[in-house]
């Protein structure tokens, strides 16, 4: 997949190639050591060949607030190094060119600026939404929002999005956007914030380039809660098209589909997402198990709900975190003859039944059918002799095939 300049992963002049993902610099193949801020700065200066990159700039985009005294002594160093590391020279530059009291100039030839990704896939981070409303009883609808947005971004084929357990530690980090991203090994950052009031949501969202860093898009939706599965597809377009990836024909279908929610329905199953994906305790489990009956309460032909009810199933079932057995197993009961209790089978049925909903947006359709039938093969023959779930303890009868 060929991406635009912006977007070239590897970038080759002569004998060097800068690798802005892995953030290495190569001569005929070898690494070459360069610390990170002549790397930066010779990544900006070839994002713009034969362009003036003026001081100001350097010094604006690659140097903190606190170390501005230094920014003098600090540009010149990374500039010699840099010119160290290409064999260049101040005086006779084949590469990076001086224009006093200015700036620098890359005046070499660049072999292939845009460099096929490898992969079929542009890999990309959303982090946590920060929560603007200043109450803290609003973190997991933001947490909510962020999983929604990720599952959103995550049905375009073209894009491989890391998923909400392996962002969730950026949450109120002090990080610089260049090393989350590399610690995440991703070419872009999406970054926002939401405020919810009584009937109206705000979500500001941006779009970043990580290497070299540079801000690509942003923008600031206001909407009455019935549309926020609209503006979720919204921004997911305006991603797709800024990082200019393809979509196929269904999913620029889907994401031009406008569709409306119940606004408690939809808070209610953010709230169980966001607390299942908190730490795994049995007080979580079934906080989260509250919130998703909430919703299909509230909607009955709630596709997501149905679905997430039906993860939070196997997961207990395969952890056994909640003790949540029918009286007569804990009043000492008969118990089952088999390890194996209704999770499975109640999983089952949430999957067939959000398969058979498939119109919310969230989720649903032949891929959620097809693993709720592999839950309920799998358990339909099971003796029940109570009528109450409880989880599976016997970790050779865990739900692995899915």
């Amino acid at each position: 997949m060929a991406q635009a300049a912006r977007w070239t992963e590897v970038v080759r002049f002569g004998i060097f190639e800068l690798d802005l993902r892995a953030g290495e610099l190569r001569k005929r193949g070898i690494k070459i050591q360069l610390h990170d801020q002549p790397l930066q700065v010779l990544a900006l200066l070839l994002e713009r060949p034969g362009q003036v990159v003026t001081r100001e700039e350097l010094k604006r985009k690659l140097w903190t607030v606190g170390t501005v005294v230094h920014f003098d002594h600090g540009l010149d160093t990374a500039i010699n190094k840099l010119r160290e590391a290409l064999g260049d020279s101040a005086d006779s530059p084949r590469f990076v060119e001086t224009l006093p009291r200015r700036g620098y100039r890359f005046i070499g030839s660049i072999d292939n600026r845009a460099v096929e990704v490898a992969g079929p896939t542009l890999p990309i981070a959303v982090l946590p939404l920060k929560n603007l409303s200043g109450d803290p009883g609003q973190d997991c609808f933001a947490d909510g929002m962020t999983e929604a947005l990720i599952t959103e971004l995550g049905k375009i084929g073209s894009l491989h999005v890391l998923s909400h357990q392996s962002v969730i530690r950026y949450h109120q980090t002090a990080k610089s956007l260049p090393q989350i991203a590399r610690e995440l090994n991703v070419v872009a950052v999406l970054e926002g914030s939401v405020l919810r009031s009584e009937n109206r949501v705000r979500i500001t969202a941006n779009l970043l380039q990580a290497a070299p860093e540079r801000h690509l898009w942003a923008e600031s939706f206001e909407f009455d809660p019935h549309d926020v599965l609209a503006v979720q597809r919204e921004v997911a377009q305006e991603v797709a098209r800024q990082t200019q990836v393809s979509l196929t024909p269904q999913e620029r279908a889907r994401l031009t589909t406008s569709q409306r929610v119940d606004p408690e329905a939809y808070e209610a199953y953010l709230l169980g997402r966001a607390y299942f994906y908190k730490a795994r305790t049995a007080t979580n489990s079934m906080r989260a198990k509250e919130y998703f009956e909430k919703a299909i309460a509230k909607d009955s032909g709630y596709a997501a709900a149905y679905a997430s009810m039906a993860e939070l199933y196997i997961w207990t079932s395969k952890r056994g975190d909640v003790d949540d057995r029918p009286q007569c197993e804990i009043s000492g009961g008969p118990p089952p003859s088999t390890g194996v209790g209704r999770n499975g089978t109640r999983s089952g049925r949430h999957y067939r039944r959000s398969a058979q909903r498939p119109g919310d947006g969230e989720t649903g359709g032949v891929g959620l059918d097809r693993r709720g039938a592999r839950i309920s093969a799998r358990h339909r023959t099971q003796p029940q002799l109570c009528d109450g779930p409880h989880f599976v303890r016997d970790p050779h009868l865990r739900l692995a095939t899915l």
